[in-house]
């Protein structure tokens, strides 16, 4: 059997309305036994197992994907980048150029 995940969702803004949302996850009875265990050893609810580990899970996850990782030759090559940048392209220099004379006027002063 496939992992199918079935999620319903109203359109409303749940922070404004405290709503739940429901989300309902097709399991083999092998993985419920393995869930109902380990939320009796928690002792909590498979619902607030799953939850809880869900959380656990997707925070993990948001955090590993704001770090990045490099080589030795990864660093090496960023560090020289960084201390010698490329030439610009032309469409780069004129982008910028563009950027200046339209949208940097509007621009707040910076506090310097």
């Amino acid at each position: 059997m496939g992992r199918r995940l079935r999620v319903t969702v109203t359109e409303i803004d749940m922070a404004e309305t405290n709503q739940q949302i429901r989300l309902e996850v097709p399991l083999t009875p092998e993985i419920h036994t393995l869930l109902k265990r380990a939320a009796e050893l928690e002792r909590c609810t498979i619902e607030d197992f799953l939850v809880d580990a869900a959380r656990a899970a997707a925070r993990q996850t948001i955090e590993q994907m704001k770090v990045v990782c490099l080589s030795r030759e990864g660093q090496a090559a960023l560090v020289q980048a960084l201390v010698t940048p490329p030439e610009l392209s032309p469409a780069t220099a004129r982008a910028i150029d563009n950027h200046r004379r339209l949208i940097a006027p509007e621009s707040p002063p910076s506090k310097a």
